[in-house]
């Protein structure tokens, strides 16, 4: 592990149908045997995320990584949140949500305590593309990971975070 290098995590509590607080509690578990110098804060609410990325970032512009510990979507609104920034932090992300695409689809380990090993045994930050489109309703860039989808799949998605995914994950 790389001394210099401290960790702010931001925690998506409702990730994973709400499994991803008792994630946190093994990862806290492991940081502290492993001497890692970290902060955590835990969402207060939907789209915080990205406003506590940016802000952080803003602010620590060198020697930290921001982690996602959640699903997709809170990776999704780490990055933008970082995107934000006018300073360049890495971003890391502990997989604990229900579908972790993103995880599977770069090699990150489904098991959280293995992903964060894997995260904090990483000495060279990985360079990934990201997409990025304009949203019409209020002409913001948004970016993006690992897909994109309009139409069905869209709505699917839209659907399953008016409360169904909680249901569907069971």
């Amino acid at each position: 592990m790389n001394e210099q290098i401290k960790y702010y995590f931001i925690v998506n509590k409702w990730a994973g149908a709400h499994h991803s607080a008792q994630t946190w509690e093994q990862l806290h578990q492991l940081l502290v045997q492993n001497a890692v110098n970290f902060e955590r804060v835990v969402t207060k609410h939907p789209q915080h995320a990205p406003q506590l990325a940016q802000e952080f970032a803003d602010l620590h512009p060198q020697g930290w990584v921001i982690v996602a510990i959640g699903g997709d979507g809170t990776l999704l609104e780490v990055l933008n949140g970082v995107r934000g920034s006018e300073n360049t932090v890495p971003i890391g992300h502990v997989p604990a949500g229900s579908g972790n695409d993103f995880a599977r689809a770069v090699g990150i380990a489904s098991d959280p305590s293995t992903a964060l090993q894997q995260l904090i045994q990483t000495t060279t930050p990985i360079t990934l593309d990201i997409g990025a489109y304009q949203n019409q309703a209020n002409q913001l860039t948004q970016y993006f990971t690992n897909n994109i989808g309009i139409g069905f799949d869209a709505r699917v998605v839209y659907e399953a975070n008016q409360g169904q995914k909680v249901k569907l994950s069971k």
